[in-house]
């Protein structure tokens, strides 16, 4: 990803992470893939996340374990965090929620912290889709 701009960033990820602490025996990586799910949502880390939903499908969680999970962790770790999480556990799990085109921006949030113009958090306005779409 960035091994070559952060070598050594890439190599204990790598070594360290990958190949030492998600191969200890005492916890099998599906436990850990929850886990990862349950602190990546509650610190808000979204762009990790995406990579570790995915992992964690690998690693036989199931997709309602994995709403589950995000569900619960969004009541101790905040609403906003837990529902940028169930975005992108829909979006990576069902399809694109998200417009990314710039004409359909009014429909949704902006996200004035980051260089993309629009989130996955949907507007108060539309709060009833997460009920029926």
């Amino acid at each position: 990803m960035f091994g070559e701009f952060a070598p050594k960033l890439a190599e204990v990820t790598d070594d360290v992470l990958f190949e030492d602490v998600w191969n200890r025996v005492e916890l099998g990586a599906r436990d850990r893939s929850l886990i990862t799910v349950a602190v990546l949502t509650a610190g808000g880390n979204t762009d990790q996340l995406r990579f570790h939903l995915s992992r964690a499908i690998e690693n036989g969680v199931s997709q309602e374990e994995l709403i589950e999970a995000i569900t619960h962790v969004t009541f101790y770790a905040g609403w906003p965090r837990g529902m940028s999480a169930m975005c992108v556990a829909k979006e990576l799990l069902v399809g694109p929620l998200c417009c990314l085109a710039e004409e359909l921006s009014t429909r949704w949030c902006r996200d004035e912290r980051a260089a993309r113009p629009l989130r996955c958090v949907p507007c108060a306005s539309l709060q009833p889709m997460w009920r029926g779409g």
